[in-house]
């Protein structure tokens, strides 16, 4: 009765930290503290975009935000992070590739200053990225304890769950080693009250499908335990990345396969995977994107 009371008390606002994505915040309520999300997909589907986009929205949001990166380097997250915070300042016009900030072909003057003013805009986010390779889940649970004592800490991306380190206890035991990270995930999550959204790797199953390759629940790997342990899974699919045609905008499939406190549906939004672009499809989609 007393959350029923602070709901009434919100007035449609949102009940935890926004996705950035108004229509997944409407049939979520955004990610919930003390509550694990999954958001899971094959390779190329857009799974660390979402997640960057994810954790930028959540510290404009105001939203004290660790981003754990076990795959990919912080300079590397940082230069999507910037191009899409590029694509922002630009009044959603201006689209940057990310891979153009490391050979540095096709930026101009003004893509430069576009830049500079994502990262001085960058730099005053309550975002920390954590890059070391190979960690366990006790060193990520110690980060994330030392991080909210000294500056606060309201939401955990992990990058992802399949790339933590086991303990040994487990060592050799694909699913028990997964169904231990998913529940230890589960209890840091509730232990410091914060939300927590853990990327994972899907199957290979969804390749054999023929034409429609989107993915189900069963396809997450070794997914009894992290099925049982996640309060809401999502799973993303780019139907352009099997048409092997190379195009500045596609769509994103989001797609609320499992919600404990609510419906199942599947989302669409705009996307422009090489600016680490995502957002509603009201956006005005008519971009210009760097040659």
């Amino acid at each position: 009765m007393t959350n029923l009371s602070d709901a009434i008390q919100r007035n449609g606002q949102l009940a935890g930290i926004t996705f950035g994505l108004s229509d997944l915040d409407r049939r979520t309520s955004g990610i919930h503290r003390s509550e694990v999300s999954i958001l899971a997909a094959r390779p190329g589907m857009g799974k660390t975009a979402v997640a960057v986009h994810v954790a930028l929205k959540a510290a404009e949001s105001g939203a004290h935000v660790l981003y754990c990166s076990l795959e990919m380097m912080a300079a590397a997250l940082a230069q999507r992070a910037l191009t899409a915070l590029a694509f922002k300042l630009s009044g959603n016009r201006r689209g940057i590739p990310y891979s153009d900030l490391r050979s540095g072909r096709g930026i101009t003057d003004d893509d430069f200053r576009l830049l500079r003013d994502a990262q001085d805009y960058l730099h005053g986010l309550p975002l920390v990225i954590e890059q070391q390779p190979s960690l366990t889940l006790a060193q990520i649970a110690m980060r994330a304890r030392r991080l909210k004592q000294k500056y606060g800490l309201d939401l955990l991306i992990l990058d992802h769950i399949h790339r933590v380190q086991p303990a040994n206890r487990y060592r050799g035991d694909p699913t028990a080693e997964i169904s231990e990270i998913s529940s230890g995930c589960a209890a840091l999550a509730k232990e410091l009250h914060i939300a927590f959204l853990a990327l994972c790797q899907l199957s290979r199953a969804t390749e054999t499908r023929g034409d429609n390759k989107r993915p189900q629940l069963s396809d997450l790997r070794q997914s009894g335990s992290l099925e049982q342990d996640a309060d809401l899974v999502l799973l993303a699919f780019r139907e352009a990345y099997y048409q092997q045609q190379p195009q500045a905008t596609d769509c994103l499939e989001l797609r609320i396969a499992k919600q404990r406190q609510g419906p199942t549906d599947t989302l669409k939004f705009f996307c422009a995977i090489e600016s680490n672009v995502i957002s509603d499809l009201a956006l005005d989609t008519r971009l210009e994107v760097a040659a």
